[in-house]
């Protein structure tokens, strides 16, 4: 029954659009993205956790090692702290994106 109901299906056709100049390709999704206004919020906040990330790899191993004094396996268990607190920032900014796309309220606050 599943294989008739495939077969049933109607694709549409796949006519070749006008060709796109280089400058179009390759600024097509940031374009895309800015046009939505819930979205540009997101950039900022991607931003910030990018910075805070690339400070944490920077400056951990002097840190740690430097004005710590503490071994290289501190070192491997502050980068792996920075990195879980990091990733679970980026999965909210992943769910901040997603609420913005569906017009979600997160916390009680509306995103939209």
């Amino acid at each position: 029954m599943q294989a008739g109901l495939i077969v049933t299906v109607l694709l549409p056709s796949q006519t070749p659009s006008s060709p796109r100049g280089i400058y179009d390709r390759t600024t097509r999704g940031l374009r895309i993205f800015l046009a939505i206004p819930r979205l540009r919020g997101l950039i900022g906040l991607n931003l910030a956790v990018a910075a805070a990330g690339a400070m944490a790899i920077v400056n951990t191993g002097v840190i740690v090692r430097g004005d710590l004094g503490l071994s290289d396996a501190a070192v491997a268990v502050a980068m792996g702290a920075f990195g879980t607190a990091i990733a679970s920032i980026s999965g909210l900014t992943i769910f901040a994106g997603a609420a913005a796309i569906s017009g979600l309220s997160w916390s009680g606050l509306s995103v939209a």
